[in-house]
């Protein structure tokens, strides 16, 4: 099956609730792994921002987790999901603790992110990437 003629067969259910037909997608189910295999497929098996093939995580681009709606979801890093959600991290402070001997690793767990975000920051402000 591919990306595209899964997302053709989209079923409706009836809410228990106001009667009114909503799409399965929009409520936890069953097919929320073939949904991520899907998005995943469509998206490259990479993440959008960066590139990455590992750790990758499906991102809902209104945040809202119940709205599986495939224009709504995205392939993402781990990374660069942390960084979708606000994890913002001042440069020029990842360089001042390096200057101060700190390393890679030792930024990356003050900060919260991974010693390779650590290092991809750092680098990007000198101008080594």
């Amino acid at each position: 099956m591919t990306a595209s003629s899964f997302f053709d067969i989209i079923q409706f259910m009836e809410c228990p609730h106001c009667g009114k037909e909503i799409p399965d997608y929009l409520r936890q189910s069953k097919r929320k792994p073939l949904l991520r295999r899907n998005i995943l497929m469509r998206d490259g098996n990479k993440c959008v921002d960066c590139g990455a093939t590992k750790r990758l995580i499906i991102h809902h681009l209104n945040e809202n987790r119940l709205n599986n709606s495939p224009e709504n979801l995205i392939t993402v890093c781990r990374i660069c999901h942390s960084l979708r959600h606000g994890a913002k991290i001042k440069r020029p402070e990842v360089i001042e603790m390096k200057k101060n001997g700190m390393t890679f690793q030792e930024i990356g767990t003050k900060l919260g992110v991974s010693r390779q975000r650590a290092y991809q920051i750092y680098s990007q402000q000198n101008g080594n990437k």
